[in-house]
């Protein structure tokens, strides 16, 4: 979700410069790399067998790989095929991408709505109750993007949101989201305490 200051970052071009100094920290290039490595040293190998092979450097019992007519025809006949297979997977790839950006969304204003709205079932003398419920609303909603993209960990993500013993308890259990929606409704059911004496 972009307000006004990040949109105006995000639409300037200056960022291109910005992003040529991140590229090592993208998620794509490094689920890429391998695959690119492996084309690359395939491509190697190839090039430095045919230089050596058309320079008399190896044996003659050596095959020739040059280019023929077959090859020709093949890569013609597929580079078509290749392209619309290209066209509808980066369709498709944007189209997931762009259901998840209003999921997240969604999820964002939910997670609003949920403490505006529970913040108002506390007396005004309950503080830590608000802000049991504050911590669990951050948490859900972290402990969900990272129960299906585990880039980073939990005790990272949430040591400066949960207390120890919360985040102790969130770390153990076996489906996260779950359980700090539980911790929701522990909070909002009671003072807060109860949320308090399950992660002791």
């Amino acid at each position: 979700m972009y307000d006004f200051p990040q949109w105006q970052k995000h639409r300037s071009s200056y960022r291109f410069a910005e992003r040529l100094f991140q590229l090592s920290q993208s998620h794509i290039l490094q689920n890429a790399l391998p695959a690119i490595s492996w084309v690359t040293l395939v491509a190697t190998l190839v090039a430095s067998y045919g230089y050596s092979y058309d320079q008399h450097m190896l044996p003659d019992v050596f095959p020739s790989i040059s280019p023929n007519a077959s090859c020709t025809a093949f890569i013609s006949n597929t580079s078509v095929a290749l392209s619309l297979l290209l066209v509808f997977r980066t369709n498709s790839s944007y189209g997931r991408w762009d259901e998840a950006r209003k999921m997240w969304g969604g999820l964002l204003n939910r997670s609003r709505d949920i403490m505006r709205q529970g913040a108002t079932c506390f007396p005004d003398d309950q503080v830590e109750a608000k802000k049991a419920l504050a911590r669990w609303t951050v948490a859900f909603s972290r402990a969900l993007r990272i129960h299906f993209q585990p880039e980073v960990t939990i005790e990272s993500e949430l040591q400066n949101i949960l207390t120890p013993a919360e985040l102790q308890m969130l770390a153990k259990s076996q489906h996260r989201p779950v359980r700090a929606i539980h911790a929701i409704s522990q909070v909002r059911a009671g003072t807060g305490k109860s949320a308090r004496v399950h992660t002791a």
